[in-house]
């Protein structure tokens, strides 16, 4: 499924492949095919999180360990562009280390509306 513009409630997630129930910071830095960037942290509304749950069978995803996974969930306003080309890499940050995730590229699809 893609996500829409404008469409709020849909879950966006990065796969890590390591454990990221430690953190004391969790970002991902979003840009849009026109090259303007946007990042959603711990602290922003709506927040970035690592779910303490696993995902199974996700439909774009598969199965995924519960807190290697970066979720974060669309209010409607934040992609606002149709286009291939947006990218997002999420970033994990301990007292100890900063990793990031390999960057991922997604599709925003037009709105029917």
């Amino acid at each position: 499924m893609t996500i829409k513009v404008t469409e709020k409630g849909q879950p966006f997630r990065i796969s890590t492949g390591y454990d990221m129930s430690s953190s004391t910071g969790l970002s991902i830095k979003f840009t849009k095919p026109d090259g303007t960037t946007f990042t959603a942290t711990q602290a922003t509304t709506p927040a970035v999180t690592a779910p303490a749950v696993a995902l199974t069978n996700d439909p774009e995803l598969g199965n995924v360990s519960a807190s290697t996974y970066f979720e974060y969930t669309t209010d409607g306003t934040e992609f606002d562009q149709a286009g291939t080309n947006w990218k997002a890499c999420g970033t994990y940050t301990t007292a100890a280390l900063s990793l990031e995730a390999d960057e991922v590229t997604f599709t925003i699809g037009a709105s029917c509306v």
